[in-house]
């Protein structure tokens, strides 16, 4: 209908006006399962740009897609090094996949980029982590986004639900003492 043309044509201008350098509309069921087999194969494809994926899964306000896919790709050139971004525009998500080679360096330069990423991440108004969680390498990370309390509580949380210690043990929550008072169910 309408409505959905409006919006179709209001996310084609926004990647225009963002640098794309086409933008494609699925105007059959064909077409559609041309786009979502190419979108399949883009992880895989990512790797003609270097043999070693660095990826993120950042998500950041759909009005803040535009400056967070550029501020990737300038993040990666002041680094050196390639840098491939898809994801779901729907709810903002971006899988961030730095390409790189197999030197030391190279990782060096990755881990530089990922540090600037979760910056831009941030002060765009956006979180680290999108569907795929935080897991063990964001760690480092976590309390640019989150404060010692709310940290501090999650691990009350887990506390509860875990009072063991034996689901995921070691991992971020753990690093933040329960409080004393936290009791289990």
């Amino acid at each position: 209908g309408g409505e959905l043309e409006g919006m179709a044509l209001e996310v084609e201008r926004a990647c225009l006006e963002a640098g794309a350098s086409e933008v494609r509309h699925a105007r059959s069921r064909q077409q559609s399962e041309e786009i979502w087999r190419i979108r399949r194969c883009l992880s895989q494809a990512s790797y003609a740009l270097g043999p070693v994926k660095v990826n993120e899964d950042i998500t950041v306000p759909r009005s803040r897609i535009a400056s967070a896919v550029k501020g990737t790709h300038e993040i990666a050139r002041r680094h050196g090094i390639s840098a491939l971004c898809f994801g779901h525009i729907g709810d903002g998500n971006i899988h961030v996949n730095f390409m790189i080679g197999r030197s030391e360096d190279d990782r060096r330069r990755a881990q530089q980029a990922v540090s600037e990423l979760f910056d831009l991440t941030l002060s765009l108004g956006g979180t680290l982590s999108g569907e795929h969680g935080v897991g063990i390498t964001k760690l480092p990370y976590l309390e640019r986004e989150l404060s010692p309390d709310v940290l501090r509580f999650m691990s009350d949380i887990k506390a509860i639900f875990d009072p063991n210690g034996i689901l995921n043990p070691h991992k971020a929550i753990l690093r933040f003492a329960p409080r004393p008072h936290c009791g289990t169910f």
